[in-house]
């Protein structure tokens, strides 16, 4: 492709112009040498997941909804890969999640805390009568009500 000049060239690329400006003086570099350095780094930084490509591995972590740092603390201490760890991460917490009432909580902890029950009186309830969690809050609730 040609391109009329290089703030065209790196529109279409996604490249931060002035940015790649700024890194040609500094360096002493020519615009080819520094599109070329910047395209390297900005496609070896992108991140897939799901086949879906995102600019950077925070930017996935944020279309999900979850802190990069604790994918990031956790694949560290699984020794995973950062796209395993993703993937093992997401499937932890979505594992948690709980519908109550219509409403989807993070934990069941939360959702106690939303009805103003402590949670693990309600658990310890549901334990000691064989029921649900879930029917165990209820039980909270309508007592509390």
């Amino acid at each position: 492709m040609r391109w009329t000049d290089l703030k065209e060239c790196c529109d279409y690329y996604n490249i931060n112009y002035k940015s790649l400006c700024t890194y040609m003086q500094k360096n002493k570099i020519s615009k080819e040498e520094a599109f070329s350095h910047y395209y390297q780094y900005y496609k070896y930084n992108r991140f897939i997941y799901n086949h879906v490509t995102y600019d950077s591995f925070a930017a996935c972590c944020m279309a999900y909804e979850i802190k990069p740092i604790c994918v990031r603390r956790y694949a560290k201490r699984k020794h995973f890969l950062l796209r395993h760890a993703l993937s093992s991460y997401l499937n932890y917490h979505n594992k948690r999640k709980i519908y109550f009432c219509g409403q989807e909580y993070i934990t069941f902890t939360s959702c106690c805390r939303a009805f103003g029950c402590n949670a693990s009186y309600v658990s310890a309830y549901a334990k000691r009568h064989g029921i649900s969690r879930e029917e165990a809050l209820k039980f909270y609730i309508n007592r509390c009500h």
